[in-house]
């Protein structure tokens, strides 16, 4: 997520994976009934999903600390009228924390910061 925001990287995979599924419907429906059947068992994609998703760094997760997410922010920490522009921008209390059944609180992007600086230790691998 960049500043928090996972909209970009979102709409971009759930695009191309509508695609992939429509295409994959098109050819499932091309092809003869008697041969209509799958190669692999629902099971076993989500096993080797798992697995890949256990294998990649947490950095490269949705975690924002690494990849464009904290390369974009990197720049623009060191560009503070830009920093400030994307703030206004945006919003500058975007980000909410806490459970989703509850009222969440709405954070700031200097708050999100010092979380981030006070928690350095915190093992994301898990995500």
């Amino acid at each position: 997520p960049v500043l928090g925001l996972v909209q970009v990287p979102c709409i971009e995979r759930n695009t191309m994976g509508a695609t992939k599924a429509l295409n994959a419907v098109s050819l499932v429906l091309r092809s003869p009934i008697s041969k209509r059947r799958a190669m692999l068992s629902y099971d076993d994609v989500l096993r080797v999903m798992k697995k890949t998703g256990m294998d990649m760094g947490s950095a490269y997760r949705e975690t924002a600390q690494g990849g464009l997410a904290a390369d974009y922010e990197a720049s623009l920490q060191s560009q503070p009228e830009k920093w400030a522009e994307v703030k206004a921008l945006m919003g500058v209390k975007r980000i909410q924390v806490g459970p989703r059944i509850t009222p969440r609180k709405v954070i700031s992007y200097e708050e999100v910061a010092e979380i981030r600086r006070a928690i350095p230790h915190l093992d994301l691998s898990v995500c």
